[in-house]
């Protein structure tokens, strides 16, 4: 499985058209999330104070959310993919499940 996502990210950052439409229905679904949650107070009150919390002076998460959304490229995905998971050096790291561990 391991050698698989590798491979998966491989993909991504060799050829952006390879996750165009997965790419378009992501931000679709993240449009349609934002929408929906900025109706609710929970959304504000959480959104703002990890705002505060972490010391953010750009706002446009609040203001121009669906723009921010529509401006990412799949190149934009590809060159991060590159040089992020896979030109930068990585830690694997398997967890046993609990049950695993009476069997040895």
């Amino acid at each position: 499985m391991i050698k698989q996502a590798q491979l998966e990210v491989k993909k991504v950052a060799e050829n952006p058209s390879y996750f165009l439409s997965d790419l378009t229905n992501i931000k679709v679904q993240q449009i349609d999330s934002y929408k929906k949650q900025a109706g609710k107070n929970l959304f504000w009150s959480s959104s703002l104070r990890n705002q505060f919390y972490f010391g953010f002076k750009d706002y446009s998460f609040f203001n121009d959310y669906e723009n921010m959304i529509n401006k990412i490229t799949p190149a934009m995905v590809a060159d991060y993919a590159k040089k992020y998971l896979v030109e930068t050096p990585g830690i694997k790291a398997v967890l046993m499940p609990e049950n695993f561990k009476k069997l040895n």
